[in-house]
């Protein structure tokens, strides 16, 4: 009777995993089915466009560490030994290979030490929660972030089981590779290595001095790019795109985690609450409630563990938001979403001798898995319009030719430019003082020159929306004002509208 039910979880932990394997299949389908992209995937295209000087150059200046556009430079070199260049198809594969690395992790390391069930619904959750799809194919770090983030606490596991050199030392390599991929990874690499210590001091003292050895090497390797990290700091505190948290905002970090909305935030979009949601947060609030009833269960404190240090990213966010400046965006949970979701999928394998807990909560996180994949292919495949991706620039690609000059007021637009439409004349201003640019640029003679020898002028111009926090005026009737000649060029995009300046 006890092997039947052993071999039921099993098979059950099996079907979950099989399934989590279809959502990173279909993930990877939709993923390079179609390679819109919006303008922090279109940066990473620029870096990685560049010599390795000048991409180290761009990153320093940036507000991002480096690791995640050396691993997207270093596939990019790769591919070119077989004669292939293309960069978003590389872009989208380099994000798509750590969630892969996850599924191993689960097939092995979480299946070893938590049992079958419980890595089938890590396997489930990791590649089917929400944000969690998009994130698998974003042309970002977040993904690796993910990785780094979550093997490393797995590994934490793996020392307290066994505390050797060899672990430690894939501890400290998993960290340096989190601080250096996002600086939220590395606040969570802090907070993975303090709730660390405090085990250590109350149950397992003689690992105190690998701990510090692992710290010392993680800090050591850390400090040629403190002073960078130190200019990137300062810059964000000189003025940064992020809104003041609130109570919205914070609400919205809530279900952000736990229901697949139709909202996919880039900028300063809040996600509501909902019914879903709420009944996922109930869900969880359940399965904590039945680790306090069973909490000597060392599998369970390792669980709530994962759940803490996941809350602490965001408490640590928002008093940093609230003190200096907004700094932390929603999307910077993303990275530490491995932790929770291990977390949850031990304490739900757990319950399941209790099908009146484990049941229910497994269809809500199968129905919730259900709605990201349909949204996801929705937004990911075009049928949803999609404001913030590029699609508007391929018409715009049909003028524009190499030696044109493009007047814009948004640097993402010079980005795009320079990689996809080869027209390296590109002059980025504020919108305020755009029709000044454009004067002072055309009466340089060095353009004058290039215009009679056939390059044309054009001008892009961003009709307020909330994520571009244009100032809402059209450059257009600046133009006019100065007595700028505009021509529109007929394009469908409403959001964005293009001119030739007659000249």
């Amino acid at each position: 009777m006890e092997f039947n039910k052993f071999a039921n979880k099993e098979k059950v932990g099996i079907l979950l995993f099989a399934l989590g394997i279809f959502y990173i299949i279909f993930i990877s389908v939709v993923g390079f089915t179609d390679l819109r992209v919006w303008v922090d995937e279109i940066f990473s295209f620029y870096a990685v466009s560049n010599s390795f000087e000048n991409m180290v150059t761009i990153i320093v200046e940036d507000v991002h560490p480096i690791l995640y556009y050396l691993i997207y430079k270093f596939f990019i070199k790769f591919f070119e030994l077989f004669g292939f260049n293309n960069i978003p198809v590389i872009g989208v594969l380099v994000s798509l290979i750590p969630m892969y690395l996850l599924m191993i992790l689960g097939a092995t390391k979480v299946r070893e030490n938590f049992g079958m069930l419980a890595a089938g619904i890590f396997a489930l959750c990791i590649t089917s929660m929400p944000q969690l799809m998009q994130y698998a194919v974003e042309i970002r770090m977040y993904s690796w972030g993910l990785f780094f983030v979550t093997a490393s606490f797995i590994y934490v596991y793996e020392i307290i089981k066994e505390s050797s050199w060899k672990k430690w030392a894939i501890l400290t390599i998993l960290t340096v590779c989190s601080a250096y991929t996002h600086y939220f990874t590395a606040i969570t690499s802090f907070i993975i290595y303090l709730t660390l210590l405090i085990y250590i001091l109350y149950n397992k003292r003689d690992m105190l001095k690998k701990w510090v050895v692992s710290c010392v090497v993680s800090v050591l390797t850390f400090i040629p790019w403190v002073s960078v990290a130190l200019n990137q700091f300062n810059s964000v505190m000189g003025g940064f795109w992020i809104d003041p948290v609130n109570f919205n905002t914070i609400i919205s970090y809530i279900y952000y985690v736990l229901y697949p909305a139709d909202v996919v935030v880039k900028g300063n979009e809040l996600v509501a609450p909902t019914i879903l949601g709420t009944i996922a947060l109930i869900a969880i609030i359940v399965l904590i409630y039945q680790y306090i009833k069973s909490k000597k269960e060392i599998n369970n404190n390792y669980a709530i563990w994962a759940i803490i240090v996941f809350v602490s990213v965001p408490l640590i966010g928002i008093v940093l938001s609230l003190v200096y400046k907004p700094i932390f965006h929603i999307r910077y949970l993303v990275p530490v979403l491995g932790c929770f979701w291990l977390g949850i999928s031990i304490l739900l394998a757990k319950t399941y001798d209790n099908k009146k807990i484990f049941l229910p909560i497994l269809a809500v996180i199968l129905i919730i898995g259900a709605m990201g994949a349909i949204n996801f292919y929705q937004y990911d495949v075009g049928e949803v319009p999609y404001e913030y991706f590029e699609e508007p620039f391929s018409e715009f690609s049909e003028y524009v030719k190499p030696g044109d000059i493009v007047f814009t007021e948004w640097s993402g637009t010079m980005l795009y430019s320079q990689i996809v439409l080869d027209a390296p004349h590109i002059f980025a201003g504020e919108s305020k003082n755009i029709t000044d640019l454009i004067k002072t640029t055309l009466n340089d003679s060095g353009v004058q020159n290039e215009i009679a020898s056939g390059s044309n002028v054009y001008l892009v111009d961003f009709i307020g929306t909330d994520y571009f926090e244009s100032s809402g005026r059209s450059n257009f009737e600046d133009c006019v004002q100065e007595n700028i000649t505009l021509e529109r060029i007929n394009t469908t995009g409403d959001m964005i509208h293009f001119y030739k300046i007659i000249v």
